[in-house]
């Protein structure tokens, strides 16, 4: 896109709102107010549209991964390691739902669920992932 062209929808965009974006100094532009306000969601909409075109150029094959999981585990201790699971593995679609419900993968659509107890679970094939330790409230 040409200067002229984002200069011109800079225009309609002030016209629109009535207030102008920048103020046009002798070396460059500076954000109004209103531009600084507008700065936060813009910059977020636009990540999320780069993120959306990467995402359908890439050709490798996606794959989705249900989970779920026990809410304070999932808050605790799986949110936190998300990002860097999703850089090790950016072609899989993570879905997490969370619930302490009994585990029914089939029912639920899950391809896995993680839960707290001995993992003798009528139906299921349970891995011992971690120990939990566990604190008196009163």
């Amino acid at each position: 896109v040409t200067q002229t062209a984002v200069s011109q929808h800079i225009r309609n965009l002030e016209d629109r709102l009535g207030k102008p974006l920048f103020r046009r100094l002798p070396r460059g532009l500076a954000l109004t107010d209103e531009g600084l306000a507008l700065l936060p969601a813009l910059a977020d909409a636009f990540g999320r549209i780069e993120r959306a075109l990467a995402q359908c150029g890439d050709t490798r094959p996606r794959e989705v991964l249900t989970v779920g999981a026990v809410g304070t585990f999932a808050v605790g201790w799986l949110l936190p390691r998300l990002q860097a699971f999703q850089q090790q593995c950016p072609f899989v679609d993570l879905r997490l739902l969370t619930n302490n419900n009994r585990v029914d993968l089939a029912g639920e659509g899950l391809d896995c669920a993680i839960r707290f107890g001995d993992g003798a679970w009528h139906g299921t094939e349970a891995d011992h992932l971690l120990e939990a330790p566990l604190t008196a409230m009163c």
